[in-house]
């Protein structure tokens, strides 16, 4: 009976062997996407992060054939940026802050999804941004789980490894993250991809293994780590932190070794670095300027809005030394303890007082507390946001954390014996317990204020495609609107200057980002008290943009101002109604 041979094989396949292990990891593949799916559905409500804004818009670019280009011009980067002469504001200009990778994979996304960019009153969520982003996004913070489970088997055992795994995938900061749209999620996939393949380096470096076995994955780590560099900047780390741990495992070529694993980086890397070079005279493009920003010389954003910046070298170093202290303390303090996965972050912290068998695993747990470190001095001199960059290494800590957990309930003498089998699902409710909250807690506050799409959208349409608007949101009416737009500058001066030497800004459009400052601190005597006349509806002599209408009508939440009168006239009551009705939908 040929058929009911068959039949039992596959039954005895599924109870026990390959086919066992195929439909578990299938089910437990189906929770994983169910528990993302749950929490993108109880927690989105579309992007809020000016960053992942940028990088969707630039993404678009790039689908569009338009090249690495951008809509966000600030005003800093218009004077330091190499542009032909005679081009106009609103054409494409190129973009020298972001790393390439993640809008490149997102282009792809919208290239072969195809998703509508169209934006009418009564939409709920972007279709781009739920096609293609959060998908993108929650696949990849899966298939990071996925090697941390290969790499927790290879350093210590499948049980850690799962567990690990688990442990991660349920952390609120990496389900938070799956939802931002930020390049974080492949970040730490290239940088943990990178850690798993270098492992196999550092096994047959210290076996003394022939060089032709060696140099392959060599050349492999090589490569993702420069893919994860090409994504975000700061994982620059990775270099050090693998260049280390791959000389600690070598006795023979260590540093020939070494030296051909910088090189391919570098070389990897070298065109994406040249590019930025030639349009700017950095390799770096204007990443670096990060560093002058959120200073005393430059406080908040202050830099990035000022066209002719003041960099005196002595009153430069002095503010960076006060902004590396002050960030450094929090960072440790703080930033560190909180990086997610709650009690196994300071697992990891204690598990340096320990050894583990596997001498790897030994070693790579310094080279990565080396990695966080430099880490830790880059979030330092950056931006405030820089610090959410520490996540990128959040699956080595949960490993390690994971690890010595189990080591301490192995040697630990219970009373009960059942206590070793309850004490692991205690850490998961321990460490779901976050993200179960926020998800219990009822809907998160929407994007509105500002972002709100059909408003954005609305006021971008009263501009023609190739005019180019003034805002303190521009990631947003590039993303969302579709027009080059300029970061509000720091002081009326700059923006007529602006006006009159650079191109035309056809429009201003303020939200309640700018009007919700401190009154006295910012609007009276602070950075902003060139706009507060402009935002208490009164308009200066001379200026070039004098008619205006509010948004939402009878409200000051946002104001619009342009050159001429753009909207219907003849029934102001219609677009009035249009406009209440889109504020009804926003609440």
């Amino acid at each position: 009976m040929p058929i009911e041979n068959r039949l039992q094989d596959l039954a005895n396949s599924l109870a026990q062997g390959a086919g066992m292990f195929l439909l578990r990891g299938f089910l437990f593949v189906c929770f994983t996407l169910g528990v993302f799916g749950f929490y993108a559905f109880s927690q989105f409500r579309g992007l809020n992060d000016a960053e992942a804004m940028e990088l969707a818009q630039l993404a678009r670019g790039l689908a569009e054939n338009q090249g690495f280009t951008t809509r966000v011009l600030r005003p800093v980067e218009l004077s330091a940026v190499r542009r032909p002469d005679n081009t106009s504001l609103a054409a494409p200009q190129p973009d020298l802050r972001h790393a390439p990778l993640f809008p490149a994979v997102l282009a792809l996304g919208f290239k072969t999804l195809k998703p509508s960019f169209k934006i009418t009153p009564d939409m709920r969520f972007f279709e781009p941004e739920i096609k293609v982003i959060l998908p993108v996004s929650i696949l990849v913070s899966i298939a990071t789980g996925g090697l941390l489970l290969a790499l927790g088997t290879r350093l210590f055992d499948r049980r850690i490894g799962f567990w690990a795994m688990v442990f991660y995938l349920i952390t609120d900061s990496v389900l938070a993250d799956s939802i931002s749209g930020t390049a974080l999620p492949l970040m730490t996939f290239l940088a943990t991809a990178a850690v798993w393949v270098g492992l196999v380096v550092v096994d047959l470096r210290s076996r003394s293994e022939p060089w032709y076995l060696w140099c392959s994955p060599l050349a492999m780590t090589a490569g993702l780590c420069a893919s994860a560099i090409l994504t975000g900047y700061s994982l620059f780390v990775l270099v050090p932190m693998l260049a280390t741990w791959v000389a600690a495992a070598s006795e023979r070529w260590r540093w020939t070794t070494v030296a051909l694993f910088v090189a391919a980086v570098l070389i990897a890397i070298y065109p994406w670095l040249a590019r930025n070079r030639q349009l700017s005279g950095k390799w770096l493009g204007l990443a670096p300027t990060a560093a002058v920003s959120h200073t005393t010389l430059y406080p908040e954003d202050s830099f990035e809005r000022t066209l002719h910046p003041e960099l005196n070298n002595f009153r430069f170093i002095r503010s960076l030394k006060l902004k590396l202290q002050s960030n450094a303390l929090k960072l440790y303090d703080q930033d560190l303890r909180l990086l997610g996965s709650g009690l196994l972050v300071c697992f990891f912290l204690v598990s340096f007082f320990t050894r583990f068998e596997n001498e790897h695993a030994n070693s790579l747990r310094w080279c990565l507390l080396l990695g966080l470190l430099l880490f830790l001095t880059i979030a330092a001199a950056g931006e405030p946001h820089a610090a959410r960059g520490l996540r990128c290494l959040l699956p080595l800590v949960v490993l390690y954390g994971t690890a010595f957990f189990f080591f301490l309930v192995q040697r630990t003498d219970f009373t009960d014996p059942a206590t070793p089998l309850v004490l692991p699902w205690v850490m998961l409710a321990l460490t779901a317990a976050p993200a179960l909250v926020k998800a219990a807690g009822g809907p998160p506050r929407s994007a509105y204020p500002p972002y709100f799409p059909p408003f954005i959208a609305y006021v971008c349409d009263l501009l023609e495609p190739d005019e180019v608007i003034c805002t303190d949101i521009p990631w947003a009416t590039a993303w969302y609107g579709r027009r080059t737009s300029v970061l509000l500058p720091q002081s009326v001066a700059d923006f007529m200057e602006i006006h009159q030497k650079y191109g035309k800004l056809s429009a201003i459009y303020l939200t309640s980002l700018t009007a919700d400052k401190p009154y006295g601190r910012e609007l009276v005597s602070g950075r902003e008290h060139d706009w507060l006349e402009i935002l208490d509806r009164r308009i200066p002599a001379g200026f070039p943009l004098a008619h205006g209408i509010d948004f939402p009508p009878g409200t000051r939440d946002q104001l619009f101002l342009t050159d001429r009168v753009r909207w219907p006239t003849s029934r102001p009551s219609g677009l009035a109604e249009d406009i209440i009705e889109l504020r009804a939908t926003a609440e």
